[in-house]
């Protein structure tokens, strides 16, 4: 899904089932946008969201129309 050029996934909490919608821009995946409660820590791999509240890593599912 695009959002005024920008992609949209679907983020989840494994443990606490927060969910949202976080936006990133179409350069690498960069993230532009998180929902609250959710946080972006840099790893060796690229960025990488989790949950604030858990520390746990988020379950990321692309919104494709």
């Amino acid at each position: 899904m695009k959002v005024f050029d920008l992609e949209a996934e679907a983020v989840r909490c494994p443990d606490c089932a927060l969910v949202g919608i976080a936006s990133l821009t179409g350069e690498k995946s960069k993230i532009k946008r998180l929902p609250k409660g959710f946080k972006v820590i840099t790893t060796d791999e690229g960025d990488q969201i989790y949950c604030a509240a858990r520390n746990r890593p988020a379950i990321t599912l692309i919104i494709d129309p």
